[in-house]
């Protein structure tokens, strides 16, 4: 069966002048690296932020994680990018595969951030009195967004990598329906 990997640089481009896409490939794993040093401790500080209300401190910590699922498997995106797509039926094309899973994931999980602050922030707003208590009962608001999120996430990711292109008509569907009501 064949899959959409998220490997867009043809070997043929890459053997034309290997000198410019090898400092490519050095520079994206270096930015790769400083990130994924970087990203504890920014979570860190991010979390201990107290004038942000708890949901959006972890939106934010949930955004960075993503940025980091999808920087882990853009690495090894990387190295099959530059030694080649295994074959079918190699254990390598599962790895190729899951790589491919987790940077689509993490990379949709990334662009709904703004549809969860704002759903975060419209609830909120209408429930405020209940909500600025900050007890462990808001989570639940995250929690829900979360999971609608990360299932959008998962959904496009599998779709998009098994080619299933008729699906994006269905969610632009789906999100006219809960927009519009």
């Amino acid at each position: 069966m064949q899959f959409n990997y998220l490997i867009w640089v043809p070997q043929v481009a890459f053997t034309r002048n290997p000198a410019l896409y090898t400092s490519f490939y050095v520079f994206e794993i270096v930015m790769i690296a400083l990130q994924i040093i970087a990203e504890p401790f920014i979570l860190c500080r991010m979390y201990r932020t107290r004038p942000l209300h708890l949901n959006i401190r972890l939106i934010i910590v949930h955004c960075f994680s993503s940025t980091g699922l999808s920087s882990l498997s853009r690495l090894v995106l990387l190295y099959f990018q530059y030694f080649g797509i295994p074959k079918e039926g190699s254990g390598n094309q599962t790895i190729l595969l899951l790589a491919s899973f987790g940077r689509e994931v993490g990379l949709g999980a990334l662009v709904s951030i703004p549809l969860c602050i704002a759903v975060e922030r419209m609830i909120a707003t209408r429930h405020w009195s209940w909500y600025e208590k900050e007890s462990i009962e808001t989570v639940w608001v995250f929690i829900v967004i979360q999971i609608c999120s990360t299932f959008v996430a998962l959904l496009n990711a599998v779709c998009f990598i098994y080619a299933a292109d008729y699906y994006r008509h269905f969610a632009v569907a789906l999100f006219d329906i809960f927009v519009e009501g």
